[in-house]
């Protein structure tokens, strides 16, 4: 799969999707400081599945048509996806 994780997501899971044969940049080593919009745009144009812990892309993913994977912890601190799709 090809992903565009999030400046936020942590660096043990970005090398964890990699070691799983996944195609993965990160925004935190590739573009810092990029906003959200950029990042979307950026998904789009290379085909990528987002990955982030913010709630907002899901409401910016349709104007991008891209799909986000929101990463969310619950009381038991074991993570959860969430994904937002676009035709």
């Amino acid at each position: 799969m090809r992903i565009l994780a999030n400046e936020n997501f942590q660096q043990a899971a970005v090398d964890a999707l990699r070691q799983d044969g996944h195609d993965v940049l990160w925004v935190r080593t590739e573009s810092p400081g990029i906003s959200d919009r950029e990042v979307l745009a950026r998904a789009q144009l290379d085909a990528r599945v987002v990955v982030t812990f913010d709630e907002n892309f899901g409401k910016l993913a349709f104007q991008y048509g891209c799909a986000v994977a929101r990463v969310t912890t619950g009381p038991a601190t074991s993570p959860s996806l969430r994904m937002t799709g676009c035709e």
